[in-house]
């Protein structure tokens, strides 16, 4: 398993800084798992109060994935291998956003 620590903290602070310090930006981040070529849906536990972004900063494999839909409730993603499982590490911020 790779180390995702290093690349993570670094797109946090980059998201806080376009956030204007991270004043009102709000961050959420977390680790989601499916099978490869499957569409996955994750859910934000809290909602966002305004729309957020969602950055997948590091990925296991190598395997490239997509986000193809982002809500204040949730944000959806996909690959376009077959077999095996993406792992993917996320974050997902309102900073930046008018």
């Amino acid at each position: 398993m790779p180390e995702f620590s290093t690349p993570i903290t670094s797109k946090v602070q980059e998201m806080i800084a376009a956030g204007g310090d991270g004043n009102g930006a709000n961050i959420k981040s977390g680790v989601s798992s499916s099978p490869e070529g499957d569409e996955k849906q994750v859910d934000f536990v809290t909602p966002f109060p305004s729309n957020p972004r969602v950055v997948i900063s590091a990925y296991m494999f190598n395997r490239e994935v997509w986000t193809t839909k982002v809500t204040t409730d949730y944000f959806k993603w996909n690959s376009a291998y077959g077999g095996g499982t993406a792992i993917i590490h996320w974050i997902a911020t309102t900073a930046g956003n008018a």
